[in-house]
């Protein structure tokens, strides 16, 4: 699909600090800027874990984009976005 990254602001894009065990994607994308994202997203083990369990029950607020490449991540995050 390749969404450009200008139709989606703000836009911040990280790689995963455990390249997707947990969050299900190597590249992370979200529409808040980089201060804004919690900490649980890249903490150590436990903490990430619960983050992201609690993230695949649809319990947050704060929608996700995930992908094997930023762009993939970016398109996830737009999709999302869309519903």
């Amino acid at each position: 699909m390749n969404i450009p990254f200008c139709n989606i602001y703000p836009l911040t894009i990280i790689k995963d600090r455990y390249n997707g065990i947990y969050s299900g994607g190597g590249y992370l994308a979200f529409n808040i800027e980089h201060t804004e994202i919690p900490n649980d997203v890249s903490s150590n083990d436990s903490v990430c874990s619960d983050f992201w369990d609690i993230e695949q029950r649809g319990l947050l607020t704060l929608q996700i984009g995930k992908g094997r490449t930023p762009n993939d991540a970016v398109d996830d995050l737009f999709l999302k976005l869309q519903k």
